[in-house]
């Protein structure tokens, strides 16, 4: 694992994917959006969340982003993940906290973070549609490359 600047925070991850998460760091930057080291993390040598096998983090290759405005959520009934129309992150994490929307990130980012592709065109970031199997995983989530 290397360590990465990733906004004000450092994160460990495996040595392949730096720039990818150099772009993704770009990217929420691009977009106002302030990652908070309090509540981000990447590598974490544990199992898959209610499951047994070994989660995404243990291999470097998974991140959490400001857990706390955008959490974890399981939704049984794959629903569509539901965004703030508006336009601060402050603002947008008041509507996560009184349960009006599932995240602090906007749309508009989320669409920039699909944007970023490999050498071969495919995208990098899995969960960014907000979805991870049969979970429900926000943008930028644990349990999927993002």
């Amino acid at each position: 694992m290397v360590m990465v600047d990733f906004g004000p925070d450092r994160i460990r991850v495996v040595p392949s994917t730096r720039d990818a998460w150099r772009a993704l760091a770009n990217v929420m930057a691009q977009h106002d959006y302030r990652i908070r080291a309090g509540d981000t993390d990447s590598y974490n040598c544990r199992r898959i969340t209610g499951g047994t096998g070994l989660s995404l983090h243990a291999y470097g290759i998974a991140l959490d982003v400001n857990w706390d405005t955008n959490p974890y959520l399981k939704t049984p009934d794959r629903r569509q993940v539901r965004f703030s129309n508006r336009r601060s992150q402050d603002a947008r994490a008041q509507d996560v906290k009184s349960g009006a929307a599932d995240t602090d990130m906007s749309l508009a980012m989320i669409e920039d973070v699909r944007a970023i592709k490999n050498v071969d065109g495919r995208a990098v970031f899995e969960s960014a549609d907000g979805r991870w199997r049969e979970r429900a995983r926000h943008p930028q989530g644990s349990e999927g490359p993002l």
